[in-house]
């Protein structure tokens, strides 16, 4: 079964994926060669070099998604306030953190393939820490309310989006020396 990896073009502006099947994983002919005859080693090589032609665009849009992720927390919790001002938790609500939360796992999945391919934090378990607490904080929440939608339950979600960018903020100076 082949691996297919998401490649973005190294130009930041063009972030529109390719799909990119790597020969290491589809070679199931033989253990010394891949489809086009090369040695492993070379194929291998190749691989490596589009990884690091990645790094570049995973570095922008790692960053960039650190700025729309702060930018939608604060969305959030004011959105929350004026839901605890006017009736509590609704659908948009809900999917707004559906989105909030859809985001913020991508942007850790980014991180996850910088940190394989050796783009620590300087603050590394600092940074990891804060990135795995913006992926459980709206789920906890939301288990913690046990998916109640009333005023209580949107000041308590437009809290947790206040904190949520506070911790975004916090991860982007771990990031750097």
């Amino acid at each position: 079964m082949p691996i297919i990896l998401i490649v973005f073009t190294t130009n930041p502006i063009s972030t529109l994926p390719l799909l990119f099947t790597s020969p290491i994983f589809l070679n199931s002919r033989s253990a010394d060669s891949n489809d086009s005859g090369e040695p492993e080693s070379i194929a291998a090589a190749k691989f490596e070099s589009i990884l690091l032609a990645m790094l570049p665009t995973l570095i922008f849009l790692h960053n960039r998604l650190f700025v729309t992720s702060l930018i939608f927390s604060v969305i959030i919790g004011v959105y929350g306030l004026w839901r605890w001002r006017s009736g509590g938790v609704d659908g948009n609500m809900f999917g707004m953190l559906a989105l909030g939360e859809g985001l913020y796992v991508i942007q850790a999945l980014i991180g996850v393939v910088m940190a394989l391919n050796g783009l620590a934090p300087a603050r590394g378990i600092v940074h990891y820490l804060y990135g795995v607490i913006m992926i459980i904080a709206i789920p906890g929440i939301y288990l913690f309310t046990r998916g109640r939608n009333g005023k209580s339950e949107a000041l308590l979600y437009a809290m947790m989006a206040f904190f949520l960018a506070g911790v975004a903020f916090r991860a982007m100076t771990t990031a750097y020396e």
